[in-house]
Protein backbone atom coordinates (compact mmCIF):
# COMPACT_ATOMS: atom_id res chain seq x y z
CA UNK A 1 0.00 0.00 0.00
CA UNK A 2 2.84 2.09 0.52
CA UNK A 3 4.60 1.47 -2.47
CA UNK A 4 0.71 2.21 -4.22
CA UNK A 5 0.37 5.95 -2.63
CA UNK A 6 4.33 6.72 -2.97
CA UNK A 7 3.28 6.27 -6.96
CA UNK A 8 0.17 8.12 -7.06
CA UNK A 9 2.62 10.99 -5.11
CA UNK A 10 5.28 10.86 -8.00
CA UNK A 11 2.01 11.27 -10.66
CA UNK A 12 0.70 14.41 -9.08
CA UNK A 13 1.20 16.60 -11.50
CA UNK A 14 1.40 14.96 -15.03
CA UNK A 15 -3.13 14.56 -14.42
CA UNK A 16 -2.89 18.32 -15.39
CA UNK A 17 -2.66 18.25 -19.22
CA UNK A 18 -4.93 15.50 -19.46
CA UNK A 19 -7.54 16.89 -17.00
CA UNK A 20 -7.72 19.80 -19.29
CA UNK A 21 -8.29 18.14 -22.21
CA UNK A 22 -11.03 15.73 -20.75
CA UNK A 23 -12.34 19.25 -19.42
CA UNK A 24 -12.40 20.87 -22.30
CA UNK A 25 -14.13 17.82 -24.14
CA UNK A 26 -16.57 17.82 -21.89
CA UNK A 27 -17.36 21.60 -21.90
CA UNK A 28 -17.75 21.25 -25.88
CA UNK A 29 -20.29 18.58 -25.08
CA UNK A 30 -22.24 20.42 -22.85
CA UNK A 31 -22.05 23.29 -25.23
CA UNK A 32 -23.14 21.01 -27.95
CA UNK A 33 -26.11 19.67 -25.80
CA UNK A 34 -24.67 16.32 -24.60
CA UNK A 35 -26.78 14.52 -21.67
CA UNK A 36 -24.83 13.52 -18.90
CA UNK A 37 -26.55 10.20 -18.66
CA UNK A 38 -25.19 6.86 -20.21
CA UNK A 39 -24.38 6.14 -22.50
CA UNK A 40 -22.78 9.25 -23.67
CA UNK A 41 -21.37 9.60 -19.50
CA UNK A 42 -19.35 6.80 -20.85
CA UNK A 43 -18.13 7.79 -23.81
CA UNK A 44 -16.85 10.64 -21.71
CA UNK A 45 -15.32 8.24 -19.30
CA UNK A 46 -13.04 6.55 -22.41
CA UNK A 47 -12.38 10.00 -23.76
CA UNK A 48 -10.78 10.94 -20.12
CA UNK A 49 -8.85 7.71 -20.11
CA UNK A 50 -7.28 7.91 -23.50
CA UNK A 51 -6.43 11.60 -22.61
CA UNK A 52 -4.34 10.67 -19.62
CA UNK A 53 -3.00 7.67 -21.17
CA UNK A 54 -1.73 9.78 -24.14
CA UNK A 55 -0.37 12.36 -21.27
CA UNK A 56 1.21 9.13 -18.81
CA UNK A 57 3.19 7.66 -22.25
CA UNK A 58 4.58 11.28 -22.88
CA UNK A 59 6.63 11.75 -19.62
CA UNK A 60 7.00 7.97 -19.20
CA UNK A 61 5.32 7.34 -16.15
CA UNK A 62 5.03 3.95 -14.15
CA UNK A 63 3.18 2.91 -11.21
CA UNK A 64 4.13 0.02 -9.05
CA UNK A 65 7.06 -0.21 -11.73
CA UNK A 66 4.69 -1.01 -14.80
CA UNK A 67 4.22 1.95 -17.63
CA UNK A 68 1.25 4.01 -16.81
CA UNK A 69 -0.05 4.44 -20.41
CA UNK A 70 -0.23 0.87 -21.64
CA UNK A 71 -1.88 0.06 -18.72
CA UNK A 72 -4.43 2.98 -19.37
CA UNK A 73 -4.58 2.16 -23.02
CA UNK A 74 -5.20 -1.52 -22.15
CA UNK A 75 -8.33 -0.26 -20.10
CA UNK A 76 -10.09 0.96 -22.99
CA UNK A 77 -10.97 -1.99 -25.03
CA UNK A 78 -11.68 -3.82 -21.78
CA UNK A 79 -14.42 -1.12 -21.23
CA UNK A 80 -15.99 -1.14 -24.27
CA UNK A 81 -16.26 -4.86 -24.37
CA UNK A 82 -17.55 -4.45 -20.23
CA UNK A 83 -19.91 -2.15 -21.58
CA UNK A 84 -20.94 -4.24 -24.51
CA UNK A 85 -21.62 -7.16 -22.67
CA UNK A 86 -23.62 -5.11 -19.80
CA UNK A 87 -25.73 -3.02 -22.74
CA UNK A 88 -26.52 -6.50 -25.19
CA UNK A 89 -25.58 -9.56 -23.29
CA UNK A 90 -22.86 -12.19 -24.43
CA UNK A 91 -24.73 -12.22 -27.64
CA UNK A 92 -21.65 -11.09 -29.97
CA UNK A 93 -24.50 -10.49 -32.81
CA UNK A 94 -26.43 -7.58 -30.73
CA UNK A 95 -22.50 -6.03 -29.94
CA UNK A 96 -21.68 -3.08 -32.02
CA UNK A 97 -18.52 -5.05 -33.36
CA UNK A 98 -16.95 -2.00 -35.23
CA UNK A 99 -16.42 -0.46 -32.20
CA UNK A 100 -15.18 -3.12 -30.35
CA UNK A 101 -12.80 -4.46 -33.34
CA UNK A 102 -11.64 -0.86 -34.02
CA UNK A 103 -10.86 -0.15 -30.43
CA UNK A 104 -9.06 -3.89 -30.23
CA UNK A 105 -6.98 -2.49 -33.64
CA UNK A 106 -5.96 1.04 -32.35
CA UNK A 107 -4.68 -0.41 -28.91
CA UNK A 108 -2.95 -2.99 -30.50
CA UNK A 109 -1.07 -0.89 -33.17
CA UNK A 110 -0.29 2.01 -30.72
CA UNK A 111 1.15 -0.60 -28.16
CA UNK A 112 3.24 -2.11 -31.32
CA UNK A 113 4.06 1.62 -32.30
CA UNK A 114 5.44 2.55 -28.73
CA UNK A 115 8.68 -0.08 -29.76
CA UNK A 116 9.20 1.47 -32.73
CA UNK A 117 12.31 4.11 -31.34
CA UNK A 118 13.88 1.41 -29.29
CA UNK A 119 14.05 -1.20 -32.38
CA UNK A 120 15.51 1.86 -34.66
CA UNK A 121 18.03 2.38 -31.90
CA UNK A 122 18.97 -1.23 -31.96
CA UNK A 123 18.74 -2.02 -35.49
CA UNK A 124 21.52 1.12 -36.25
CA UNK A 125 23.87 -0.40 -32.99
CA UNK A 126 23.48 -4.10 -34.58
CA UNK A 127 24.58 -3.09 -38.13
CA UNK A 128 27.16 -0.61 -36.49
CA UNK A 129 28.55 -3.83 -34.23
CA UNK A 130 28.69 -5.71 -37.93
CA UNK A 131 30.71 -2.97 -39.87
CA UNK A 132 28.44 -2.83 -41.90
CA UNK A 133 27.54 0.89 -41.26
CA UNK A 134 30.91 2.90 -40.87
CA UNK A 135 29.58 5.61 -38.61
CA UNK A 136 31.89 8.20 -36.55
CA UNK A 137 30.19 9.22 -33.11
CA UNK A 138 29.71 12.42 -34.21
CA UNK A 139 27.69 11.37 -37.49
CA UNK A 140 25.91 9.35 -35.53
CA UNK A 141 25.00 12.47 -33.01
CA UNK A 142 24.17 14.36 -35.87
CA UNK A 143 22.16 11.36 -37.72
CA UNK A 144 20.49 11.32 -33.83
CA UNK A 145 19.20 14.81 -33.85
CA UNK A 146 18.16 15.42 -36.97
CA UNK A 147 16.08 12.16 -36.67
CA UNK A 148 14.23 13.37 -33.55
CA UNK A 149 13.69 16.70 -34.86
CA UNK A 150 11.84 15.74 -38.10
CA UNK A 151 10.22 12.87 -36.04
CA UNK A 152 8.89 15.85 -34.12
CA UNK A 153 7.58 17.89 -37.04
CA UNK A 154 5.99 14.73 -38.42
CA UNK A 155 4.27 13.86 -35.36
CA UNK A 156 2.67 17.41 -34.94
CA UNK A 157 1.42 17.31 -38.25
CA UNK A 158 0.23 13.28 -37.82
CA UNK A 159 -2.05 13.21 -34.77
CA UNK A 160 -3.83 16.48 -35.95
CA UNK A 161 -4.25 15.05 -39.91
CA UNK A 162 -5.59 11.48 -39.07
CA UNK A 163 -8.04 13.62 -36.78
CA UNK A 164 -9.06 15.48 -39.09
CA UNK A 165 -9.38 12.65 -41.91
CA UNK A 166 -11.60 10.60 -39.25
CA UNK A 167 -13.56 13.83 -39.31
CA UNK A 168 -14.28 13.84 -42.19
CA UNK A 169 -15.14 10.40 -42.61
CA UNK A 170 -17.96 11.05 -39.89
CA UNK A 171 -19.41 13.77 -41.58
CA UNK A 172 -19.60 11.84 -44.81
CA UNK A 173 -21.06 8.45 -43.05
CA UNK A 174 -23.67 10.96 -41.23
CA UNK A 175 -24.26 13.15 -43.84
CA UNK A 176 -24.35 15.91 -41.81
CA UNK A 177 -22.41 19.42 -41.06
CA UNK A 178 -19.61 19.39 -38.77
CA UNK A 179 -21.26 21.29 -35.99
CA UNK A 180 -23.79 18.32 -35.92
CA UNK A 181 -21.39 15.58 -36.59
CA UNK A 182 -19.37 16.82 -33.24
CA UNK A 183 -23.01 17.15 -31.21
CA UNK A 184 -22.19 13.09 -31.08
CA UNK A 185 -19.56 12.70 -28.48
CA UNK A 186 -18.46 9.23 -30.00
CA UNK A 187 -16.90 11.31 -32.88
CA UNK A 188 -14.52 12.99 -30.73
CA UNK A 189 -13.71 9.89 -28.75
CA UNK A 190 -12.55 8.67 -32.49
CA UNK A 191 -11.01 11.62 -33.81
CA UNK A 192 -9.18 12.13 -30.18
CA UNK A 193 -7.73 7.54 -31.02
CA UNK A 194 -7.23 8.70 -34.37
CA UNK A 195 -5.12 11.91 -33.25
CA UNK A 196 -3.21 9.25 -31.00
CA UNK A 197 -2.47 7.00 -33.68
CA UNK A 198 -1.25 9.87 -35.91
CA UNK A 199 1.32 10.49 -34.17
CA UNK A 200 2.62 7.24 -33.71
CA UNK A 201 1.92 6.98 -38.09
CA UNK A 202 3.93 10.45 -38.35
CA UNK A 203 6.65 9.30 -36.26
CA UNK A 204 7.03 6.38 -38.46
CA UNK A 205 6.97 8.30 -41.66
CA UNK A 206 9.77 10.18 -39.99
CA UNK A 207 11.86 7.29 -39.41
CA UNK A 208 11.18 6.11 -43.05
CA UNK A 209 12.29 9.84 -44.46
CA UNK A 210 15.58 10.08 -42.35
CA UNK A 211 16.33 6.23 -41.91
CA UNK A 212 19.87 6.93 -44.07
CA UNK A 213 22.70 7.99 -42.34
CA UNK A 214 24.77 8.25 -45.08
CA UNK A 215 23.73 11.71 -45.76
CA UNK A 216 25.24 12.81 -42.81
CA UNK A 217 29.56 13.54 -43.10
CA UNK A 218 31.61 10.77 -42.00
CA UNK A 219 28.95 7.84 -42.42
CA UNK A 220 28.83 5.02 -45.16
CA UNK A 221 27.09 1.88 -45.99
CA UNK A 222 29.48 -1.91 -46.94
CA UNK A 223 27.72 -4.36 -48.35
CA UNK A 224 29.02 -7.81 -47.23
CA UNK A 225 29.18 -10.83 -49.64
CA UNK A 226 28.13 -14.08 -48.31
CA UNK A 227 26.93 -12.64 -44.62
CA UNK A 228 25.07 -15.26 -42.63
CA UNK A 229 22.71 -13.41 -42.43
CA UNK A 230 21.06 -13.85 -46.25
CA UNK A 231 20.96 -9.87 -46.77
CA UNK A 232 24.85 -8.76 -46.99
CA UNK A 233 24.20 -7.87 -43.37
CA UNK A 234 21.32 -5.46 -44.04
CA UNK A 235 19.43 -7.74 -42.32
CA UNK A 236 18.40 -5.71 -38.82
CA UNK A 237 17.34 -2.70 -41.03
CA UNK A 238 15.27 -4.48 -43.10
CA UNK A 239 13.43 -6.39 -40.06
CA UNK A 240 13.03 -3.11 -38.65
CA UNK A 241 11.08 -1.60 -41.26
CA UNK A 242 9.38 -4.63 -41.63
CA UNK A 243 7.97 -4.25 -38.05
CA UNK A 244 6.70 -0.87 -39.23
CA UNK A 245 4.62 -2.57 -42.43
CA UNK A 246 2.71 -4.76 -39.75
CA UNK A 247 1.99 -1.97 -37.44
CA UNK A 248 0.73 0.59 -40.70
CA UNK A 249 -0.98 -2.74 -42.17
CA UNK A 250 -3.26 -2.89 -38.91
CA UNK A 251 -5.78 -0.14 -39.66
CA UNK A 252 -5.55 -1.50 -43.61
CA UNK A 253 -6.62 -4.53 -42.98
CA UNK A 254 -9.25 -3.63 -40.10
CA UNK A 255 -10.93 -1.16 -42.89
CA UNK A 256 -10.34 -3.70 -45.99
CA UNK A 257 -12.09 -6.78 -44.02
CA UNK A 258 -15.05 -4.17 -42.56
CA UNK A 259 -15.25 -3.18 -46.36
CA UNK A 260 -16.41 -6.56 -47.10
CA UNK A 261 -18.33 -7.19 -44.20
CA UNK A 262 -20.59 -4.50 -44.12
CA UNK A 263 -23.13 -6.03 -46.56
CA UNK A 264 -23.43 -8.87 -44.18
CA UNK A 265 -24.23 -6.01 -41.23
CA UNK A 266 -26.77 -3.29 -43.16
CA UNK A 267 -26.86 -1.41 -39.61
CA UNK A 268 -23.23 -0.22 -41.11
CA UNK A 269 -23.79 0.19 -44.74
CA UNK A 270 -23.54 4.41 -43.77
CA UNK A 271 -19.34 3.39 -43.51
CA UNK A 272 -18.75 1.42 -46.63
CA UNK A 273 -17.53 4.46 -48.69
CA UNK A 274 -16.28 6.11 -45.99
CA UNK A 275 -14.18 3.19 -44.92
CA UNK A 276 -12.98 3.00 -48.74
CA UNK A 277 -11.35 6.38 -48.49
CA UNK A 278 -9.77 5.52 -45.09
CA UNK A 279 -8.39 2.51 -46.68
CA UNK A 280 -6.38 4.67 -49.36
CA UNK A 281 -5.02 6.63 -46.46
CA UNK A 282 -4.21 3.59 -45.03
CA UNK A 283 -2.35 2.37 -47.80
CA UNK A 284 -0.39 5.70 -48.08
CA UNK A 285 0.85 5.83 -44.72
CA UNK A 286 2.19 2.17 -45.06
CA UNK A 287 3.71 3.13 -48.58
CA UNK A 288 5.70 6.18 -46.62
CA UNK A 289 6.60 3.83 -43.45
CA UNK A 290 7.66 0.82 -45.38
CA UNK A 291 7.98 0.91 -48.94
CA UNK A 292 9.39 4.17 -49.78
CA UNK A 293 12.31 3.57 -47.65
CA UNK A 294 12.35 -0.67 -48.48
CA UNK A 295 12.73 0.88 -51.94
CA UNK A 296 15.51 3.72 -51.14
CA UNK A 297 17.57 0.44 -49.04
CA UNK A 298 17.03 -1.56 -52.14
CA UNK A 299 18.87 0.92 -54.26
CA UNK A 300 21.27 1.66 -51.84
CA UNK A 301 22.51 -2.46 -51.60
CA UNK A 302 22.14 -1.85 -55.84
CA UNK A 303 24.85 0.39 -55.58
CA UNK A 304 27.01 -1.52 -53.46
CA UNK A 305 26.75 -4.50 -55.29
CA UNK A 306 27.63 -2.58 -58.45
CA UNK A 307 31.13 -1.53 -57.14
CA UNK A 308 31.55 -4.81 -56.09
CA UNK A 309 30.68 -6.52 -59.03
CA UNK A 310 33.52 -4.29 -60.91
CA UNK A 311 35.98 -6.04 -57.88
CA UNK A 312 34.28 -9.74 -59.14
CA UNK A 313 35.53 -8.80 -63.08
CA UNK A 314 39.06 -8.19 -61.52
CA UNK A 315 38.78 -11.09 -60.07
CA UNK A 316 37.69 -13.28 -63.08
CA UNK A 317 40.48 -11.86 -65.11
CA UNK A 318 42.80 -12.99 -62.48
CA UNK A 319 41.17 -16.86 -62.48
CA UNK A 320 41.90 -16.27 -66.47
CA UNK A 321 45.40 -15.46 -66.51
CA UNK A 322 46.27 -18.01 -62.84
CA UNK A 323 44.14 -20.97 -65.36
CA UNK A 324 46.84 -20.25 -68.42
CA UNK A 325 49.86 -20.29 -65.99
CA UNK A 326 47.89 -23.95 -65.97
CA UNK A 327 48.99 -24.75 -69.12
CA UNK A 328 52.69 -24.06 -68.70
CA UNK A 329 54.48 -26.96 -67.43
CA UNK A 330 55.31 -26.25 -64.17
CA UNK A 331 56.16 -28.34 -60.70
CA UNK A 332 53.52 -30.03 -58.83
CA UNK A 333 53.03 -28.43 -55.55
CA UNK A 334 52.88 -24.63 -58.05
CA UNK A 335 50.14 -26.36 -60.05
CA UNK A 336 48.02 -27.13 -56.87
CA UNK A 337 49.09 -23.70 -55.35
CA UNK A 338 47.91 -22.17 -58.42
CA UNK A 339 44.24 -24.65 -58.47
CA UNK A 340 43.73 -23.62 -54.10
CA UNK A 341 44.38 -19.53 -55.64
CA UNK A 342 41.49 -20.14 -58.63
CA UNK A 343 39.16 -22.01 -56.28
CA UNK A 344 39.58 -19.06 -53.37
CA UNK A 345 39.18 -16.52 -56.29
CA UNK A 346 35.81 -18.48 -58.05
CA UNK A 347 34.18 -18.56 -54.71
CA UNK A 348 34.60 -15.01 -53.55
CA UNK A 349 33.70 -14.34 -57.01
CA UNK A 350 30.60 -16.49 -56.73
CA UNK A 351 29.65 -14.71 -53.42
CA UNK A 352 29.49 -11.75 -55.00
CA UNK A 353 27.73 -12.60 -58.07
CA UNK A 354 25.24 -13.60 -55.35
CA UNK A 355 25.35 -10.79 -52.52
CA UNK A 356 21.67 -9.80 -52.41
CA UNK A 357 20.10 -5.91 -53.22
CA UNK A 358 17.06 -6.38 -50.55
CA UNK A 359 17.60 -6.29 -47.21
CA UNK A 360 14.87 -9.23 -46.77
CA UNK A 361 14.71 -12.59 -47.89
CA UNK A 362 12.36 -13.52 -51.10
CA UNK A 363 9.81 -15.17 -48.71
CA UNK A 364 8.84 -12.04 -46.72
CA UNK A 365 8.68 -10.42 -50.29
CA UNK A 366 6.13 -12.27 -51.26
CA UNK A 367 4.14 -12.26 -48.21
CA UNK A 368 4.32 -8.46 -48.08
CA UNK A 369 3.29 -8.15 -51.88
CA UNK A 370 1.08 -10.72 -51.56
CA UNK A 371 -0.73 -9.16 -48.71
CA UNK A 372 -0.67 -5.61 -49.88
CA UNK A 373 -2.44 -6.97 -53.49
CA UNK A 374 -5.28 -7.69 -51.00
CA UNK A 375 -5.77 -4.61 -49.37
CA UNK A 376 -6.47 -3.14 -53.62
CA UNK A 377 -9.27 -6.43 -53.53
CA UNK A 378 -11.82 -3.71 -52.10
CA UNK A 379 -11.10 -1.07 -54.82
CA UNK A 380 -11.69 -4.14 -57.49
CA UNK A 381 -14.64 -5.40 -55.95
CA UNK A 382 -15.92 -1.52 -55.93
CA UNK A 383 -15.53 -1.32 -59.35
CA UNK A 384 -16.86 -4.68 -60.48
CA UNK A 385 -19.68 -4.50 -58.22
CA UNK A 386 -19.26 -6.33 -55.23
CA UNK A 387 -21.50 -5.74 -52.82
CA UNK A 388 -23.58 -7.53 -54.85
CA UNK A 389 -22.22 -11.32 -53.90
CA UNK A 390 -22.16 -10.44 -50.38
CA UNK A 391 -25.74 -8.63 -50.17
CA UNK A 392 -26.70 -12.24 -51.75
CA UNK A 393 -25.23 -13.78 -49.07
CA UNK A 394 -26.34 -12.13 -46.18
CA UNK A 395 -29.88 -13.07 -47.56
CA UNK A 396 -29.54 -16.34 -48.01
CA UNK A 397 -28.00 -16.33 -44.43
CA UNK A 398 -30.92 -14.36 -43.32
CA UNK A 399 -33.26 -17.06 -44.90
CA UNK A 400 -31.15 -19.65 -43.09
CA UNK A 401 -31.95 -17.86 -39.90
CA UNK A 402 -35.70 -18.07 -40.61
Amino acid sequence: MAALVASFRRLSLWWLPASVLALGVAGLGLLAGWPLSTPVGFVWALILVVGLARSATRRELRLLGMPLGRVLLWSVPTLVLGAEIVSAGLRPGRWDLLLVTGVLAFVIAVEMAERVPGRMAAAFGRLRGRGVLVMTDDARETFDKQSEERAQKWTLFGGPAVAAIILAAWILALGSPARFVLSDPRVLFECLCGWVAGERLGRMVAYGVSWRPAKCDGAGWRLVPGHPDGAGGFRPIGDFFFYQSVIAGIPAIYLAAWWWFIPLMPIYESWRSPYLGLLLVAIAFEVMAFILPMRSIHVLMREQKTWLLAQADELSRTIESLQQRLRRPESAPERQQIKDSIADMTEEYQRIEQVPTWPIDSSIRRRFSLSNVALFLPFVGYAVGGTTVWQQLSNALHNLGQ
